[in-house]
């Protein structure tokens, strides 16, 4: 198979990029879209210096020609963790600018340059009630411009990382291009666990000191559905028997709803502590060379 040329659209730190190396797939980056300037600085590190960022995705009128294009688009307004403001079209919401691709598609298509392949992943509430017309009519234009989808809810830990991540990924193949051999890979068994993941020593600072964890088992101050003490209780589940982590987030470290690692000393005293940021690295497909390198 001849190297495939990609581009990156809301690369953050490269995670497609990764998997394409993961699963050894010849191609060359042609180039990124990415405004953060975190994930700008970690991409570069990671994957080193020298891909071409074109910026701003709304700025960018016409993209270089490309096999593949990349474009898992900010969850932020579909997740359940947020406001679940959604994606519609015009919305002026960040999980709209799912349309400035479409834009780019359509400009793509005037000058002869759609690329063979399309791949997305998001949160797999895109196809929930509130969320499956705007997916519908993403997917209507698509197929009008001559792609054939593919999609499905896969989970992390069905396909070699410790992690219960279900996330909707889809694949849009151009209808001139062969698909009929298309399919999703099928789920495989768990070789490693959570505790193959952990770092041997963690800072003191990861530890969940007496008072915060009396403030979180007291009384429910909140008239929440999902209560405080119940959120900590059910985090403290993991690692649960099969040793597999809850879903990593963006906020991990800052909310009860974290993974928990809970740890006796030497004098058997329980201690509970957080993730660290390097073992929420590799529980996301990374490495430590990556973690030391952003």
């Amino acid at each position: 198979m001849e190297k495939i040329k990609v581009i990156e659209l809301f690369s953050g730190l490269g995670a497609q990029r990764r998997g394409l190396e993961l699963a050894g797939i010849d191609h060359e980056i042609v180039a990124i879209s990415e405004i953060d300037k975190y994930a700008i600085k970690c991409y570069n590190a990671i994957h080193g210096e020298g891909t071409i960022n074109l910026g701003d995705i709304k700025k960018i009128e016409v993209l270089p020609k490309a096999d593949l294009w990349t474009y898992s688009f900010p969850c932020t307004n579909i997740s359940i963790c947020g406001k679940r403001e959604g994606f519609e079209k015009n919305s002026g919401t960040q999980s709209s600018l799912l349309w400035e691709v479409s834009r780019l598609l359509s400009n793509g298509n005037k000058e002869g340059k759609l690329p063979k392949y399309l791949l997305l992943e998001n949160v797999k509430a895109i196809i929930n009630k509130k969320n499956k017309k705007t997916f519908d009519e993403w997917c209507n234009f698509l197929e009008m411009l001559g792609y054939k989808n593919f999609y499905d809810v896969l989970n992390a830990k069905d396909y070699g990382i410790p992690q219960n991540r279900d996330r909707l990924f889809m694949v849009s193949i151009r209808k001139d291009i062969d698909h009929n051999m298309f399919e999703f890979p099928k789920p495989y068994s768990l070789e490693k666990r959570l505790k193959d993941f952990l770092e041997p020593q963690v800072d003191e600072k990861y530890y969940l000191s007496d008072k915060m964890i009396s403030c979180l088992m007291g009384a429910n101050q909140s008239k929440s559905k999902y209560p405080r003490r119940k959120i900590f209780m059910d985090s403290l589940k993991m690692p649960n028997e099969k040793g597999i982590a809850k879903t990593i987030t963006t906020k991990s470290g800052n909310r009860p709803t974290d993974n928990f690692i809970i740890e006796h000393d030497i004098n058997h005293i329980i201690k509970i502590r957080k993730l660290t940021p390097l073992e929420c690295f590799r529980i996301m497909g990374f490495n430590v060379v990556d973690y030391i390198k952003c």
